[in-house]
């Protein structure tokens, strides 16, 4: 603990803190100290100029899933652009890198789809079989009702190939609200911390998959994954 009756003018602090609001007056506003599970009161006036939140923004963008870079013709087109751009060079930064360059404790939320499960060999070709069920029953409407049955077929080729059998179930949309706690990745699972979870700090931890990432909010602006 810190002997305020020691601070000197010139001395340096550091601070490193998550928040979660408990309630809020007109002039200061309660929280818990995450790190410390402390109640501390911070002033209203300090929380709006130099706290960061996971739950607002003031802009939204619609991005990428990669960095979309400068080509020759929009250097070209360009009415204004820096005197060093050139082709190759990043133009809008991508979810990928907007992830990455989210380097330190600052809070965010995002929305991604968890990993789907492996389906049982039973499960598997079941839903195989209820897919050829079902194409069966189209094709034998059609030829009752007089239609086309080629075009059924070819209706139903087509939706096949867009909608194959999987082995797997598709995963479901997650929203974590939270920080970072890894900051490389291989594979492109990051653990964070999950702050709406209680308990202890390793019940806490839960990875992001940067490839399935459908939106974030981070440092004011709600960023969109196009589809």
């Amino acid at each position: 603990m810190i002997k305020s009756n020691e601070i000197r003018t010139g001395d340096i602090f550091s601070e490193e803190s998550r928040y979660v609001c408990e309630e809020i007056n007109p002039t200061n506003i309660k929280f818990n100290h995450l790190e410390s599970g402390k109640t501390v009161v911070l002033d209203t006036k300090y929380v709006s100029e130099l706290l960061k939140t996971a739950d607002q923004y003031e802009k939204q963008v619609e991005v990428g899933k990669e960095d979309k870079l400068w080509t020759a013709k929009q250097i070209a087109d360009a009415t204004f652009i820096g005197d060093y751009t050139r082709v190759g060079d990043v133009r809008v930064k991508g979810i990928r890198s907007i992830w990455e360059d989210i380097t330190g404790g600052q809070v965010f939320t995002v929305c991604f789809v968890k990993q789907g499960k492996e389906l049982s060999v039973k499960a598997y070709k079941a839903a195989k079989e209820q897919v050829v069920a079902d194409i069966n029953a189209k094709v034998n409407a059609a030829k009752t009702g007089k239609k086309s049955m080629r075009d059924i077929i070819e209706q139903e080729i087509n939706n096949l190939i867009d909608n194959p059998v999987l082995s797997t179930e598709v995963g479901e949309e997650r929203i974590l609200r939270g920080y970072k706690i890894e900051f490389q990745s291989r594979d492109g699972r990051y653990n964070c911390i999950d702050m709406d979870i209680q308990g202890t700090y390793q019940a806490k931890v839960r990875p992001v998959n940067i490839l399935t990432i459908k939106w974030l909010v981070y440092d004011d602006v709600k960023y969109i994954v196009e589809n």
